[in-house]
């Protein structure tokens, strides 16, 4: 299959002056991309583990999504992208690290709309689709995700181990709350540093922990804009 022309901004995700696309429709093939990029994930772990639940539900809402874009594509007479993510969809065989991987992905779903956002308040209806995604990765995948990691890691938490069960889940619902946060713009570098200072890094990925680090160096960039103006 041949690529996209602006096959590179789409794995980077960034609105680019240099693409032969306007901004609004950079940041539809840029979304739809990124359903492309979860859809063959979520496709290729559906089939590791047969069909097992947290995977087929999570094909469903990329597929909704995908045809939720198509339409957006089709009004506007944006060239559809080619889906050329098959390729890279190479999982792990642990069903918790693949989570921890879906975690920290749906976590740069969030951080990406709220970019794109930014480039199609004009256009009522791709804003409200691009919303209305976001808080699918909001309020859907990523409790789905993480109350699984929760649960495989409470399992094998030994009694005492000095961060507790109770500590545990207290911090997975500060990411659920730190997502939501992402989402309405409510969010500082000082909460992020709180829930990063005060968890056993020890008992995630680095998937999650680079997550988290991009949405720490993003606030962080936002502060020096804001002291510099």
């Amino acid at each position: 299959m041949s690529k996209n022309k602006d096959e590179i901004l789409l794995f980077k995700r960034k609105i680019s002056a240099k693409s032969p696309y306007l901004q609004y429709e950079q940041a539809l093939r840029i979304a739809l991309f990124a359903h492309y990029q979860n859809y063959e994930k979520f496709k290729a772990a559906n089939t590791l583990f047969d069909n097992f639940p947290i995977f087929s539900e999570a094909l469903h809402v990329q597929l909704d999504a995908i045809g939720a874009l198509g339409i957006l594509f089709e009004k506007y007479n944006v060239p559809f992208v080619k889906n050329n993510c098959k390729s890279y969809a190479k999982l792990s065989d642990n069903i918790t690290q693949i989570c921890e991987i879906c975690i920290a992905d749906e976590l740069k779903m969030i951080l990406v709309y709220d970019e794109l956002l930014d480039f199609c308040s004009d256009k009522e209806d791709i804003e409200d689709t691009f919303y209305r995604l976001q808080a699918l990765s909001c309020n859907e995948l990523l409790p789905n995700f993480r109350t699984f990691v929760y649960k495989d890691m409470k399992n094998h938490q030994s009694n005492d181990n000095t961060f507790s069960q109770n500590q545990l889940l207290e911090k997975f619902n500060e990411f659920g709350t730190l997502a939501n946060n992402i989402s309405n713009g409510n969010i500082d570098s000082q909460k992020i540093n709180s829930i990063l200072g005060s968890l056993n890094l020890s008992m995630l990925s680095g998937a999650v922990l680079g997550a988290l680090g991009t949405v720490f160096t993003k606030e962080m960039g936002k502060e020096d804009t804001e002291e510099k103006t």
